[in-house]
Protein backbone atom coordinates (compact mmCIF):
# COMPACT_ATOMS: atom_id res chain seq x y z
CA UNK A 1 0.00 0.00 0.00
CA UNK A 2 2.89 2.36 0.76
CA UNK A 3 5.66 2.55 -1.81
CA UNK A 4 9.34 2.89 -1.06
CA UNK A 5 12.59 1.85 -2.67
CA UNK A 6 16.02 0.65 -1.66
CA UNK A 7 17.27 4.16 -0.95
CA UNK A 8 14.34 5.10 1.29
CA UNK A 9 14.11 1.77 3.15
CA UNK A 10 15.84 3.23 6.18
CA UNK A 11 13.53 1.94 8.90
CA UNK A 12 12.15 -1.43 9.96
CA UNK A 13 9.33 -3.63 8.71
CA UNK A 14 6.47 -2.76 11.06
CA UNK A 15 3.41 -0.92 9.75
CA UNK A 16 4.67 2.43 11.01
CA UNK A 17 8.19 1.73 9.71
CA UNK A 18 6.90 1.01 6.20
CA UNK A 19 4.91 4.24 6.41
CA UNK A 20 8.07 6.12 7.40
CA UNK A 21 9.93 4.55 4.47
CA UNK A 22 7.19 5.79 2.14
CA UNK A 23 7.30 9.29 3.66
CA UNK A 24 11.07 9.37 3.09
CA UNK A 25 10.60 8.34 -0.57
CA UNK A 26 7.96 11.03 -1.14
CA UNK A 27 10.25 13.56 0.54
CA UNK A 28 13.04 12.58 -1.87
CA UNK A 29 10.71 12.98 -4.87
CA UNK A 30 9.45 16.38 -3.71
CA UNK A 31 13.07 17.40 -3.16
CA UNK A 32 13.97 16.41 -6.71
CA UNK A 33 11.09 18.49 -8.04
CA UNK A 34 12.07 21.57 -6.00
CA UNK A 35 15.75 21.29 -6.96
CA UNK A 36 14.77 20.99 -10.62
CA UNK A 37 12.60 24.11 -10.36
CA UNK A 38 15.49 25.88 -8.67
CA UNK A 39 17.99 24.86 -11.36
CA UNK A 40 15.62 26.19 -14.03
CA UNK A 41 15.20 29.48 -12.19
CA UNK A 42 11.48 28.86 -11.68
CA UNK A 43 11.31 28.20 -7.95
CA UNK A 44 10.97 31.83 -6.88
CA UNK A 45 7.94 32.36 -9.12
CA UNK A 46 6.16 29.07 -8.44
CA UNK A 47 3.25 28.52 -6.08
CA UNK A 48 3.69 25.19 -4.28
CA UNK A 49 0.92 23.54 -2.28
CA UNK A 50 1.48 20.31 -0.33
CA UNK A 51 -1.29 18.61 1.60
CA UNK A 52 -2.99 15.24 1.96
CA UNK A 53 -6.44 13.73 1.62
CA UNK A 54 -6.14 11.96 4.99
CA UNK A 55 -3.86 11.05 7.84
CA UNK A 56 -3.11 7.63 9.27
CA UNK A 57 -3.98 5.82 12.49
CA UNK A 58 -1.26 4.03 14.45
CA UNK A 59 -3.10 2.35 17.33
CA UNK A 60 -4.17 5.59 19.01
CA UNK A 61 -7.55 3.87 19.46
CA UNK A 62 -6.52 0.29 18.82
CA UNK A 63 -6.49 0.19 15.01
CA UNK A 64 -4.22 1.10 12.12
CA UNK A 65 -4.79 2.64 8.71
CA UNK A 66 -7.43 4.96 7.30
CA UNK A 67 -10.73 5.02 5.36
CA UNK A 68 -12.64 3.46 8.28
CA UNK A 69 -12.81 6.20 10.91
CA UNK A 70 -12.96 10.01 11.08
CA UNK A 71 -10.98 10.64 14.24
CA UNK A 72 -8.37 13.45 14.17
CA UNK A 73 -5.46 11.14 13.36
CA UNK A 74 -7.23 10.48 10.05
CA UNK A 75 -8.80 13.87 9.29
CA UNK A 76 -6.25 16.43 10.51
CA UNK A 77 -3.55 17.02 7.88
CA UNK A 78 -1.05 19.82 7.28
CA UNK A 79 -1.46 22.41 4.54
CA UNK A 80 1.91 23.73 3.36
CA UNK A 81 1.95 26.66 0.96
CA UNK A 82 5.08 28.22 -0.52
CA UNK A 83 4.61 31.78 -1.77
CA UNK A 84 8.16 33.04 -2.46
CA UNK A 85 6.84 35.83 -4.70
CA UNK A 86 4.49 37.10 -1.99
CA UNK A 87 5.68 36.16 1.52
CA UNK A 88 8.78 35.53 3.55
CA UNK A 89 8.99 31.90 4.74
CA UNK A 90 8.19 30.73 8.24
CA UNK A 91 4.57 31.82 8.73
CA UNK A 92 2.80 29.28 10.95
CA UNK A 93 -0.99 29.27 11.17
CA UNK A 94 -2.82 27.06 13.65
CA UNK A 95 -6.38 27.87 12.62
CA UNK A 96 -8.46 25.22 10.88
CA UNK A 97 -9.01 25.11 7.15
CA UNK A 98 -10.62 22.44 4.98
CA UNK A 99 -9.58 20.65 1.81
CA UNK A 100 -12.39 22.42 -0.06
CA UNK A 101 -10.56 25.69 0.73
CA UNK A 102 -7.46 24.77 -1.29
CA UNK A 103 -8.63 25.69 -4.80
CA UNK A 104 -10.32 28.97 -3.73
CA UNK A 105 -7.05 29.87 -1.99
CA UNK A 106 -4.97 29.06 -5.09
CA UNK A 107 -7.27 31.05 -7.38
CA UNK A 108 -7.19 33.99 -4.94
CA UNK A 109 -3.38 33.96 -4.70
CA UNK A 110 -3.13 34.02 -8.50
CA UNK A 111 -5.64 36.88 -8.72
CA UNK A 112 -8.15 34.87 -10.72
CA UNK A 113 -11.11 35.26 -8.38
CA UNK A 114 -12.93 32.33 -6.84
CA UNK A 115 -15.38 30.49 -9.16
CA UNK A 116 -18.63 30.01 -7.19
CA UNK A 117 -19.04 26.27 -7.93
CA UNK A 118 -15.82 25.44 -6.09
CA UNK A 119 -17.20 26.02 -2.62
CA UNK A 120 -14.79 26.54 0.24
CA UNK A 121 -13.25 29.80 1.44
CA UNK A 122 -9.97 31.39 0.36
CA UNK A 123 -7.41 31.27 3.14
CA UNK A 124 -5.30 34.06 1.62
CA UNK A 125 -6.68 36.77 3.98
CA UNK A 126 -5.83 34.54 6.96
CA UNK A 127 -2.34 33.86 5.58
CA UNK A 128 -1.66 37.56 5.01
CA UNK A 129 -3.03 38.51 8.42
CA UNK A 130 -0.69 36.09 10.19
CA UNK A 131 2.24 37.21 8.04
CA UNK A 132 1.57 40.84 9.00
CA UNK A 133 0.98 39.92 12.67
CA UNK A 134 -2.63 41.06 12.45
CA UNK A 135 -5.76 39.52 13.90
CA UNK A 136 -7.28 37.29 11.20
CA UNK A 137 -10.64 37.29 12.95
CA UNK A 138 -12.58 34.30 14.14
CA UNK A 139 -13.71 31.55 11.81
CA UNK A 140 -16.86 29.99 13.23
CA UNK A 141 -17.40 27.54 10.40
CA UNK A 142 -18.07 23.93 11.17
CA UNK A 143 -15.66 21.44 9.64
CA UNK A 144 -17.26 18.19 8.52
CA UNK A 145 -15.71 14.85 7.61
CA UNK A 146 -17.98 12.15 6.19
CA UNK A 147 -16.96 8.62 5.26
CA UNK A 148 -18.90 5.71 3.81
CA UNK A 149 -16.94 2.79 5.24
CA UNK A 150 -18.04 0.56 2.38
CA UNK A 151 -15.64 2.54 0.21
CA UNK A 152 -13.11 0.27 -1.49
CA UNK A 153 -14.82 -2.91 -0.34
CA UNK A 154 -15.47 -5.71 -2.87
CA UNK A 155 -18.83 -6.50 -1.32
CA UNK A 156 -21.47 -4.24 0.19
CA UNK A 157 -22.79 -4.83 3.67
CA UNK A 158 -26.19 -6.37 4.24
CA UNK A 159 -29.10 -4.21 3.04
CA UNK A 160 -30.10 -1.67 5.64
CA UNK A 161 -26.79 -1.70 7.47
CA UNK A 162 -25.40 1.73 8.33
CA UNK A 163 -21.77 2.33 7.43
CA UNK A 164 -21.58 6.13 7.33
CA UNK A 165 -19.44 7.78 9.98
CA UNK A 166 -19.33 11.54 10.45
CA UNK A 167 -17.25 14.03 12.41
CA UNK A 168 -18.29 17.63 13.06
CA UNK A 169 -15.74 20.07 14.46
CA UNK A 170 -16.68 23.46 15.86
CA UNK A 171 -14.25 25.46 17.94
CA UNK A 172 -12.52 23.12 20.39
CA UNK A 173 -15.19 20.40 20.16
CA UNK A 174 -15.29 17.40 17.86
CA UNK A 175 -18.35 15.13 17.69
CA UNK A 176 -17.76 11.74 16.07
CA UNK A 177 -20.75 9.57 15.16
CA UNK A 178 -19.73 5.92 14.77
CA UNK A 179 -22.07 3.21 13.42
CA UNK A 180 -22.46 0.11 15.53
CA UNK A 181 -23.05 -3.50 14.38
CA UNK A 182 -26.59 -3.18 15.74
CA UNK A 183 -27.34 -0.49 13.16
CA UNK A 184 -27.43 2.26 15.77
CA UNK A 185 -24.91 5.06 16.31
CA UNK A 186 -22.60 5.84 19.18
CA UNK A 187 -21.62 9.48 19.59
CA UNK A 188 -18.32 10.57 21.09
CA UNK A 189 -17.41 14.15 21.97
CA UNK A 190 -13.86 15.40 22.36
CA UNK A 191 -12.48 18.70 23.62
CA UNK A 192 -9.12 19.64 22.13
CA UNK A 193 -8.46 21.90 25.13
CA UNK A 194 -8.58 18.81 27.36
CA UNK A 195 -6.14 16.64 25.41
CA UNK A 196 -4.86 18.59 22.43
CA UNK A 197 -3.22 16.52 19.74
CA UNK A 198 -4.87 13.25 20.72
CA UNK A 199 -8.53 13.86 21.60
CA UNK A 200 -8.88 10.49 23.29
CA UNK A 201 -11.09 11.43 26.25
CA UNK A 202 -14.82 11.24 25.59
CA UNK A 203 -16.46 14.22 27.33
CA UNK A 204 -19.99 13.77 26.02
CA UNK A 205 -21.45 13.30 29.51
CA UNK A 206 -19.94 16.63 30.60
CA UNK A 207 -21.27 18.54 27.59
CA UNK A 208 -24.55 16.91 26.49
CA UNK A 209 -25.87 20.23 25.14
CA UNK A 210 -22.90 20.54 22.77
CA UNK A 211 -23.40 17.00 21.49
CA UNK A 212 -27.13 17.55 21.02
CA UNK A 213 -26.60 20.76 19.04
Amino acid sequence: EYTYDQDSALFGTSYSDVYDNAIRRVDDLVGQLLFTLGDRGDLERTLIVITSDHGEAFHERGFEGHARQVYPESTEVPLIVSLPFMLEPGVVIDSRSANIDIWPTVFDILGLGVPPPLGGVSQLPTILAHANREDPGKDDRQAVAHLDRRWGQPKSEAPGSVQDTVAVVEGPFRLVRVPQPSGEFRDRLFDSRRDAGSELENVIEEHPEVAER
